[in-house]
């Protein structure tokens, strides 16, 4: 859906029981494929650990669209949300919640 939906601009996956995996090919979809995606929500994903920082850190990086990302109430270590908050150093007006 995400690959060719070139509509939707906010996705909400809060609470959903998103995993590593899973976040590994959610991230590549987002980083390679869509280019409309403004909003990410993923806050209370028990699941997603300090294992999908690398995949989270390159999407925010390289979608030029995306412009919020909210995942706090995850298990993602300081070192981890570090790593996030200065990925966005470059990027004007974007607001991360960690």
């Amino acid at each position: 859906m995400l690959k060719l939906n070139q509509t939707l601009i906010t996705i909400g996956l809060q609470d959903n029981q998103i995993t590593d995996n899973s976040m590994e090919y959610f991230s590549k979809v987002i980083q390679f494929y869509n280019q409309t995606i403004e909003e990410i929500s993923l806050y209370s994903n028990k699941f997603i650990t300090d294992s999908s920082i690398d995949f989270i850190n390159n999407m925010i990086k390289t979608n030029q669209s995306l412009k919020t990302f909210w995942i706090w109430d995850c298990q993602l270590s300081e070192q981890s949300k570090l790593i996030l908050q200065q990925s966005i150093q470059d990027k004007t007006d974007f607001d991360l919640r960690l």
